[in-house]
C-alpha cells in the first residue's frame, strides 16, 4: 500500500518535468529554426532601429501576443517543479536573452533579435507562474467565483470577436466602382523586383500593358469586388512573398511598405501562389491573413495562370497551367472571427493546410471554458444542484449569447459571419466543456476516497 502510495505520488512530478522540457524544446524549436518571412515595414532601416524600436514590425502586436503564448507554458512548468515565481521570471528572461543573442550572431537564418521579443517572452513566462499558482482555483473555483469566471469568460469572447470583426474590415473606403489607371510608383514597397515576366493581365477586367519582368503595378480605388487575372512566365527564386500584382489607392505612392498597401495583392510565395489585401488588422500591428495555394510555381512549370478575387467577405485564388486546363487548384478564405487565430500569432498562417484544424481549436478553447464554468457555477442554488441536461443548456445558451454578438458585429462590419458548421462546433466546445468539468469531479471525489482508504 505505502510503495503505490509512492508511486502514485512520484507520477505527478514526472509529468510536471516531462511538461518543463516539452515547454524548452518547444522554445527552441520555435526561434532558433530557421524561418520567419521578410517584414516590408524592415526594409530600408538598420538592424539596431529593427532590434531596439518596439513597434516598428508590421505585425508588432501580433509578434508580442505570440512571444507572450509561447512562453506561458515555460513559467507554469518552472512554478510546478518547485522553482520560486522570481526566479522562474529570471529564468524565462535568461533564455529569451540567449534566444536574441543567438538570432543576432546569424546562427538562425530568416530571425531578426529585438527587445520587444524579450520584453514579451518575460511577461510570458511571469503569466505563466500566475497560472501556475491560480490554476487550481480555476480548475475547481466555488460556485461565486465561477459564476465570475463565466460571466468575465463571455464578455471576454464578446469583446474579442467583436474586435476581430473590426480587424477584418478593409483599412481603405469601398467604392460601388473603381477605374483603374497606371500607378506612379517605380516598384512595390517594400517587395523588390519580381524575377519573372507577367505576359497577360487583367484587372477588374481591363487589360493592363505590361513589358518585361517586374511586379503589375494599377493604381485603383478599393470595389465591393476586386478581380485580377494574370499569367506568369518562369518563377523568382526567392522564397518570401513576391508580388505579381499589385493594385493600391490612387492617394498611396510613398515607396514606405507602411503607407502604401495593396488591396489586391496576387504574389509568389515560395513554390505556392498567393492573395492578400490591405485590412485595418496590419494597422493595429497584427498579422496580415494571406491566402497561399500550392505548386503554382512549382519548378519546371513554364507558365501558370493565376485568378483572384477580393471583397469585404471572402477571398479566392485559383491556378492552372494553360499547357493542362483540366489541372486547376483553388481556395477560399471567409474572413470570419474564426479565423481570428491568424491575426494574434506569427507561426501558422491564414491558408495553410492546417488552417482547418488550428480553426477548430482556437473554437474549442474560447467556447470549451464557457460551458465548463457554467457547469460549475450550476452545483448549488436555491432549487439545488442542476442536472447534467440542465447544466448542457445552460452551456448551449451562453455559447449561442455569444455567437449572436458575433454574427451581429459581422453585419455592421459587413465581414462575414460564422458558418452555421462553425457555430455548431462552438456550441458542442461549451457542452464539451460541461462534460469535462464532469470528469473533473469525478476524479476529484476518486481522488479523495483513495485518500481515506489509505
Amino acid at each position: 500500500m505505502a510503495q503505490a502510495g509512492r508511486a502514485n505520488a512520484g507520477r505527478p512530478v514526472v509529468r510536471r518535468v516531462l511538461a518543463l522540457v516539452v515547454a524548452t524544446l518547444g522554445i527552441g524549436v520555435l526561434t532558433l529554426t530557421p524561418g520567419g518571412a521578410d517584414d516590408p515595414a524592415a526594409a530600408g532601416r538598420s538592424l539596431w532601429t529593427t532590434v531596439a524600436c518596439l513597434t516598428c514590425s508590421r505585425a508588432w502586436l501580433a509578434d508580442v501576443i505570440s512571444n507572450l503564448a509561447l512562453f506561458v507554458p515555460l513559467g507554469a512548468a518552472l512554478v510546478a517543479v518547485g522553482v520560486p515565481v522570481r526566479r522562474a521570471v529570471l529564468t524565462g528572461a535568461a533564455m529569451s536573452l540567449l534566444i536574441e543573442i543567438l538570432q543576432l550572431s546569424g546562427v538562425t537564418a530568416g530571425r531578426t533579435p529585438a527587445i520587444a521579443d524579450l520584453v514579451s517572452n518575460t511577461l510570458g513566462t511571469w503569466v505563466g507562474c500566475l497560472v501556475a499558482r491560480h490554476g487550481p482555483s480555476w480548475v475547481s473555483p466555488s460556485v461565486p467565483r465561477a459564476r465570475a469566471l463565466r460571466n468575465g469568460w463571455a464578455a471576454l469572447c464578446t469583446a474579442v470577436w467583436i474586435v476581430l470583426a473590426r480587424a477584418l474590415q478593409p483599412a481603405t473606403p469601398v467604392q460601388p466602382s473603381a477605374a483603374v489607371s497606371v500607378s506612379a510608383l517605380p516598384f512595390t514597397p517594400g517587395y523588390g523586383w519580381f524575377a519573372a515576366n507577367a505576359v497577360r493581365t487583367d484587372v477588374n477586367g481591363v487589360s493592363v500593358a505590361h513589358l518585361g519582368n517586374g511586379p503589375v503595378i494599377v493604381a485603383a480605388q478599393r470595389s465591393r469586388s476586386s478581380t485580377a487575372r494574370v499569367t506568369v512566365r518562369g518563377r523568382d527564386t526567392r522564397s518570401g512573398m513576391v508580388p505579381v500584382v499589385f493594385v493600391h489607392e490612387p492617394a498611396m505612392t510613398g515607396v514606405d511598405a507602411r503607407t502604401t498597401r495593396a488591396h489586391l495583392l496576387v504574389a509568389q510565395h515560395g513554390d505556392d501562389a498567393s492573395l492578400a489585401s490591405d485590412l485595418r488588422a496590419p494597422r493595429w500591428g497584427l498579422q496580415m491573413p494571406e491566402l497561399r495555394v500550392p505548386g503554382a510555381f512549382a519548378p519546371g512549370r513554364d507558365s501558370v495562370l493565376l485568378q483572384a478575387q477580393v471583397t469585404t467577405r471572402w477571398w479566392h485564388l485559383a491556378w492552372s497551367d494553360p499547357s493542362q486546363p483540366l489541372q486547376r487548384h483553388e481556395a477560399t478564405l471567409t474572413l470570419s472571427p474564426a479565423i481570428g487565430w491568424a491575426l494574434v500569432q506569427s507561426i501558422v498562417p491564414a491558408g495553410a493546410r492546417v488552417g482547418v484544424m488550428v480553426t477548430a481549436v482556437w473554437l474549442f478553447l474560447w467556447f470549451a471554458p464557457l460551458g465548463y464554468w457554467s457547469a460549475s457555477s450550476s452545483r448549488s442554488g436555491r432549487a439545488g444542484p442542476k442536472s447534467q441536461s440542465g447544466q448542457c443548456l445552460d452551456a448551449v445558451l451562453w455559447a449561442a449569447g455569444v455567437l449572436a454578438v458575433g454574427w451581429g458585429a459581422a453585419a455592421v462590419t459587413g465581414t462575414s459571419p460564422v458558418s452555421v458548421a462553425e457555430g455548431a462546433w462552438c456550441v458542442l466546445a461549451a457542452v464539451s466543456g460541461v462534460g469535462l468539468q464532469s470528469l473533473v469531479c469525478a476524479a476529484r471525489l476518486r481522488d479523495a476516497a483513495t485518500f481515506e482508504r489509505a
